[in-house]
């Protein structure tokens, strides 16, 4: 990898990248892949991606099976990187609140097939669609009575 570049371009690039994500290059070089983390894995993939600069990233459910603060460093990394590169990141995902929080655009589908579009807000906050309301009444609220006699 690394097309032509000599080898101390290519150390200054990954320590970029590493550093881009909160990693030390210096410490990863002469380790396997199962001696880091999952946080640390998690975040060197979002270092390639750093490193190669895509004008579109296509992130299917990235934060579907992780837990809650790994969620967020992922996300708060992704939006970094779109927002410092000016990268198109398309989120695909069923969490329809992550939807909002990431997107400016939204796009909803039913069986393969958009059934509404529009921005983050006025999808999300406005709904037209019998399909998009009913999604989002399935989404929990927080200040909300919850009745546990449906459970």
């Amino acid at each position: 990898g690394g097309g032509g570049l000599p080898r101390e371009k290519k150390v200054e690039l990954m320590t970029e990248a590493c550093s881009f994500v909160n990693l030390k290059f210096a410490e990863l070089t002469n380790k396997y892949p199962f001696e880091l983390s999952g946080g640390q894995m998690q975040r060197l993939m979002i270092a390639r991606i750093f490193l190669l600069k895509p004008k579109i990233l296509i992130a299917d459910e990235p934060t579907s099976m992780i837990d809650a603060c790994s969620r967020a460093t992922i996300l708060d990394y992704l939006m970094k990187l779109r927002d410092e590169t000016g990268m198109t990141l398309i989120f695909i995902t069923h969490d329809i609140g992550l939807a909002y929080y990431v997107s400016d655009t939204v796009y909803i589908m039913e069986h393969g097939k958009i059934v509404e579009s529009g921005t983050a807000d006025n999808v999300i906050l406005r709904p037209q669609q019998p399909y998009t309301k009913r999604l989002l009444n399935d989404v929990p609220k927080i200040y909300e009575e919850w009745d546990l006699s449906t459970v």
